[in-house]
């Protein structure tokens, strides 16, 4: 099965060592190998727990489509993740002993926020024009770490919402904001979330959001995404980290097929349109947009 499902050789067998036989799956140049072995003298019944978890990251959409068919076609069954983390990219499929495997469609790295500032500009938004902005761009050599958000990040979201509705007041924005823990956790983190969200942290701390669901453009005929939120702390402002969460959002983007990210800005907030400009994005004038009640 996993030889089928991963692609995986055998590189390695042995029996009757000391009573235990075993064979090793990995291939050419690979940093990794699976080891599965069998004691003749005292067979052990698999004890598997839904966590443990081999995940595996592939970057590359059709790579990530074909290989999850392979698993289905190999034998394995594909199964709800108890951790909800991984459903928001990743597909989940489980062995004959109940052992998973996670494929995740995504790139495992560390993101240096200064470094990927530089990078988005070349990235897609919106046909973008490319600009140098060194407020941006920054100088710090802070390491930013971007992941997915979970269902334990609500409470420093929550922090970071009630930081950004205490902006938007002393901009005079008198909308009553009501993004709070329980709305971040029912929406984003139930059953059928209206958004997905990525983290940046520095030292372990969290210091910025970015949320986003998927639209769709009937006039270009091609998929979106749709960014609902970019915040964060003053304090870590300066360093890249905006450009570092919207970078991640172009390749999240990308890989799901969209052609464009979108988003709109509160007229006053001269902090984000000059944010947003230094990135090269481009406004939408042919359109207004209008809401009815329900």
């Amino acid at each position: 099965m996993y030889s089928k499902g991963l692609g995986l050789t055998e590189i390695g067998r042995f029996e009757n060592h000391e009573g235990f036989d075993g064979v090793m799956l990995g291939g050419v140049g690979f940093g990794y190998h699976f080891e599965f072995t069998y004691c003749r003298t005292h067979p052990v019944r698999p004890s598997h727990t839904p966590e443990d978890l081999v995940v595996f990251y592939l970057p590359d959409h059709t790579e990530w489509q074909r290989t999850c068919q392979s698993m289905l076609e190999a034998g394995f069954t594909e199964v709800s993740p108890f951790n909800p983390y991984w459903q928001q990219r990743g597909r989940t499929f489980e062995d004959q002993d109940h052992y998973r495997v996670v494929l995740e469609q995504a790139e495992w790295r560390v993101v240096s926020a200064h470094k990927a500032s530089a990078a988005h500009r070349a990235a897609s938004i919106g046909a973008p024009k490319e600009r140098s902005n060194p407020s941006i761009e920054g100088t710090s050599s802070t390491e930013c770490f971007i992941r997915n958000a979970c269902r334990d990040d609500v409470p420093a979201m929550a922090t970071l919402t009630g930081e950004f509705a205490r902006y938007m007041r002393n901009l005079d924005d008198t909308t009553d904001l009501r993004l709070d823990a329980e709305a971040l956790e029912r929406d984003g983190f139930g059953t059928e979330p209206a958004f997905r969200g990525l983290i940046a942290e520095v030292s372990g701390e969290v210091v910025g959001f970015l949320l986003h669901h998927a639209g769709y453009d009937t006039d270009a005929a091609c998929r979106l995404l749709f960014v609902v939120d970019l915040y964060v702390t003053e304090s870590a402002r300066g360093r890249g980290i905006g450009a570092a969460l919207m970078n991640e959002a172009s390749k999240i983007a990308a890989a799901g097929g969209a052609r464009q990210i979108v988003w709109t800005i509160d007229r006053r907030n001269a902090l984000a349109r000059h944010f947003y400009e230094g990135l090269g994005a481009s406004y939408v004038k042919e359109l207004d947009l209008m809401y009815l009640d329900v």
